[in-house]
């Protein structure tokens, strides 16, 4: 208690992190502490006296760790799982997909989406890195050229337009991609030519509580490529009551895995 800041030591005095915060449920200086690792505040200050600021690698894609269910479904025992992919970054320009599963990095195996991440922040932009995936069933191996983390980004918001066919099973609404009334109206890039666009969700449906919106276009569910609407509907109507359907989605410059929990 009372351990709110400076440095965090083991029992031999050792430094092993920066205390940070605390998570305190009565507000007093008891609780759970969080601290920044040793290793990465000596790599950060590093930074800092040699050249005045920090520059970190970057990849432009999400990983996730994949979960006991994932694991038997993409075969792997760990790794990092890809759950998203932002257009023209090294990741989407390496060949990078979205359910690829990272399971080694620059030669160093990866156990989990922290190790990768912390591994990508250290490498120097500029430095190409061999990277292998696991990708249906096989390991390949990509070659990226790391960049440097960009300050922001920006995500596409579209408008609603009118609204297409249900699918009950997912609770979604849908338009084709190659109509063009729906590419005006959810502002779709030349980049996406096939797919199924979300024209509507359902408030409290499987697909809101994955975190599906309006303007988004699936372009693969349950492991299957989905083309057009009417592809949607079929593979829609295959899905079991009480599974999980993974989904591909391309929304605005990003390509992101999301879990349906089908009721």
């Amino acid at each position: 208690p009372g351990n709110s800041g400076g440095p965090l030591v083991d029992v031999y005095g050792r430094v092993v992190g920066i205390n940070v915060a605390i998570e305190s449920p009565s507000g007093a200086n008891a609780g759970v502490g969080f601290a920044i690792p040793a290793n990465t505040a000596r790599y950060i200050s590093d930074q800092l006296i040699s050249r005045g600021s920090v520059t970190r690698g970057y990849l432009g894609l999400a990983p996730l760790t994949p979960t006991y269910a994932q694991q038997q479904t993409y075969g792997v025992k760990g790794g990092a799982l890809i759950a998203r992919i932002d257009n023209n970054t090294p990741a989407s320009k390496a060949g990078f997909q979205v359910e690829d599963v990272i399971v080694r990095y620059d030669g160093k195996s990866i156990t989990d989406d922290a190790t990768l991440r912390d591994m990508v922040a250290r490498t120097k932009p500029g430095t190409t890195v061999p990277v292998v995936v696991k990708r249906d069933g096989a390991e390949r191996t990509l070659q990226v050229t790391i960049g440097a983390a960009p300050d922001t980004q920006a995500v596409a918001t579209p408008n609603a337009p009118a609204k297409q066919a249900v699918h009950g099973k997912l609770g979604i609404q849908v338009g084709s991609v190659t109509d063009a009334e729906v590419r005006t109206q959810l502002k779709l890039g030349d980049d996406i030519k096939s797919g199924a666009a979300i024209v509507d969700v359902i408030p409290g449906s499987p697909a809101a509580l994955a975190g599906i919106q309006a303007g988004d276009v699936i372009v693969r569910l349950n492991n299957r490529p989905v083309t057009t609407a009417e592809q949607l509907s079929e593979i829609s109507r295959g899905l079991k009551d009480g599974t999980a359907a993974p989904a591909v989605v391309r929304r605005g410059a990003e390509t992101m895995l999301v879990q349906i929990n089908l009721e």
